[in-house]
Formats: structure tokens, sequence, C-alpha cells
């Protein structure tokens, strides 16, 4: 398809979302927070259903929205996101969105057709394979996020991301140095599929997921803005240095995503809070005595 074309196809959906965008109700948590109570039952009743109770939820609701206003000190600005109190969560929200650009995501998904060229991998073939295998990932990951939880999928999305990068680094030193031919280009391929099918699985949507439940409502727009700049920022880094450093090491590239995806592995595992079938409430309370706030306290 030419370019022109695709991206005509890729406007399609833009446009229809614009009708659809009218369907959609204020949040009862933003209702709450602007002085809208009266709406918030009527708000809650259409995404729950009208015959459903919704009386605890809404109290829980406007007892904490009222809490939150109470602990203001002042500050309603933007800054107000840097305080002490959100330090884990901001730092939480950070960490995780920057994770998989600073993994080699961007590097991946850019240069896969340079990737399978370079370890002797039909070009159309790898593409095609490993977006069938992303898009299965996606669709497991969608399966599974409610029943095995947010950060254990997390932790298997980023092992397996892990493992994708090890093997490409493989495939590259194997190819380098002309070890196993005939075997460097069928490890290149499943290496990029585990990595594919792996980010799939997890970390294409779960970091934005933990970033939305984690920020109280009186920070929720700020947090917003800055995870979307580390995100393109990391995106960017990524992308632009990728082809350097192929030609520093292509094999040390991918050592360096899988180090990335190391470190990853631990940060989650050691400071991740499993939110699953938690209030967007309970989920905020988690955060109070919190692992930055107790070792700066």
């Amino acid at each position: 398809v030419a370019w022109r074309n695709l991206a005509i196809l890729g406007a399609v959906p833009f446009l229809v979302n614009i009708p659809l965008l009218f369907f959609i109700p204020e949040s009862p948590r933003w209702l709450a927070k602007v002085g809208r109570e009266k709406e918030v039952k009527t708000v809650l009743l259409s995404l729950r259903g009208a015959t459903s109770n919704i009386s605890d939820e809404a109290k829980e609701i406007l007892e904490y929205t009222e809490h939150v206003k109470e602990q203001e000190d002042g500050d309603r600005g933007f800054f107000k996101l840097f305080q002490q109190k959100y330090a884990f969560s901001l730092s939480i929200g950070v960490a995780l969105i920057a994770l998989p650009e600073l993994g080699g995501n961007s590097g991946y998904r850019y240069y896969t057709d340079s990737i399978f060229t370079s370890t002797g991998v039909s070009s159309d073939f790898g593409f095609i394979s490993t977006s069938l295998v992303q898009l299965l990932g996606g669709v497991l990951g969608t399966l599974l996020v409610d029943v095995s939880g947010r950060r254990s999928l997390l932790l298997v999305s980023t092992a397996g991301s892990f493992l994708g990068c090890l093997a490409t680094s493989i495939s590259f030193f194997l190819q380098e140095n002309r070890c196993w031919e005939t075997g460097t280009p069928i490890l290149a391929l499943i290496s990029v599929q585990v990595y594919f099918a792996s980010y799939g699985i997890g970390m294409s949507s779960i970091p934005w997921i933990v970033a939305s439940e984690i920020y109280p409502v009186d920070v929720k727009g700020a947090a917003g803005t800055i995870i979307n700049l580390v995100s393109s920022i990391s995106s960017g880094l990524v992308t632009y240095f990728f082809n350097f450093l192929l030609e520093w090491s292509s094999a040390g590239t991918f050592i360096t995503f899988a180090t990335v995806m190391g470190l990853g592995f631990v940060f989650t595992a050691k400071l991740v809070p499993e939110t699953k079938g938690k209030s967007l409430e309970e989920i905020h309370s988690l955060f109070i005595d919190s692992p930055l706030e107790d070792s700066t306290s």
C-alpha cells in the first residue's frame, strides 16, 4: 500500500472515535472534584447499569474527594505533583512508562527490517510473523490482565522481553563471528518474536493502566502530562541513537536493552504494588506509607 493511502487508512479509526466521544460520560471522580456531587450517582448508574447498587461506591468517591481537598495545602498548580507524598507514585509511573522504550521497543519497532536483514532473515516474512505474534500476545494479555493481575503479568512480560533482547544479542554475536551460520537467522527470528510477544502480553498496555490508577484526582492531569512527556523523550532518544548503537556494536546494543529489562524486572518485583481488584481510593492509600516516603522521613 502506498504510504499516502496508508496514512488515510490510519486516520479512519480517529474519525470513528469523534462521534463516539459524545457518548462518553464525565469521570465520577472529576465530577466530585469540581463540586458536581449530584451527577456522580447518575454517571455511576450509566456505567454500572441502571439496576446496580452504587451507593457505597458513590459514598467512597465523595468521601475520598473531600479528604483530598482537606489535605490540600494551598498549592493547586502543576508543581503540586512534586511534593514528597507523590514521590513514590510519580517514580512508579515514570519508570514503568520509560521501561519499554529504554528496553528497546522503539528500536525493535522502527528497525525490524534492518535487524532481520543484518542476520539473514527475510524481512517480509519476519515482519509479518512478528506482527501476528504481537497481536496474539496483546489478545492474551487482554484476557489475563484482570485474572493474573497487573504486576504478575508485567513481570512475565519484562522477563520475556529480557530473554528476547538477550537472544537477539547472541544472534548478532554469532553472526559477527561467523559461528553457527545456518542457525543464526532462526535464532534472530525467534528472539524478535519472543520480544514482541512478551511486549504485547504486558508492557504494551499495563504501564499505562497502572499509571492511570495510581494518581489521586488532584494531580492526575499533571501526572498524565509528565508520563506522556517521559514516553516521548525516551522513545525519541532510543530511536535517534539506535543506528549509532548498532554501528558501535550490534550485540552490545541488545545486551544494553537486556540489562535495562533486567533492572526493570527487579524494580517491578520490589516496588510496584498489585492494583487488581482494588478501587482507585484503595490504590491511592497504598502510597501513603510508601517505601520512598519511609526512607526520607
